[in-house]
């Protein structure tokens, strides 16, 4: 597993959170591929991971509208997210973009030999994975 490096004083090297990708490129990107294919992909992702992305498709709008209303301010509901797929597509996008910007000038990285990465988790994943699971909670339902 590769070293983590600290960055030297002084150092004008781009650290990874100094990248930053604007709103706008992220949807001139996501628009200039909308034409495309479309592919249905699985990723594992935590269950508080999706839970929240469904609850912030949902609550955005309930919220930026209460905004609007409380302060005459126009809000672009274009720009809100309208499905869990959206948000992720967006998101997707924010970080390829950035992962360009800081390690290939800007630029796509080249295609993956053989077009697939390694199915399953990654290192990471796996650590996670051997972590110790909270208890979920049991679903109530009223009757």
């Amino acid at each position: 597993m590769p070293q983590k490096r600290a960055r030297s004083k002084g150092s004008d090297a781009l650290w990874p959170g100094d990248v930053t990708v604007p709103r706008q490129d992220v949807d001139d990107a996501r628009d200039e591929a909308a034409s495309g294919r479309r592919l249905q992909k699985s990723y594992y992702v935590t269950e508080e991971a999706a839970d929240r992305v469904n609850r912030a498709v949902y609550w955005a709008k309930v919220h930026a509208l209460m905004h609007a209303q409380q302060t005459d301010e126009e809000i672009d509901f274009d720009a809100l997210p309208d499905s869990a797929s959206a948000l992720v597509e967006s998101a997707m996008w924010h970080e390829v973009l950035r992962l360009e910007r800081l390690y290939n000038d800007g630029q796509p990285f080249r295609e993956v030999a053989g077009g697939k990465l390694k199915p399953g988790p990654g290192t990471r994943g796996v650590s996670r994975l051997k972590q110790p699971r909270k208890a979920r909670p049991a679903d109530s339902q009223d009757a």
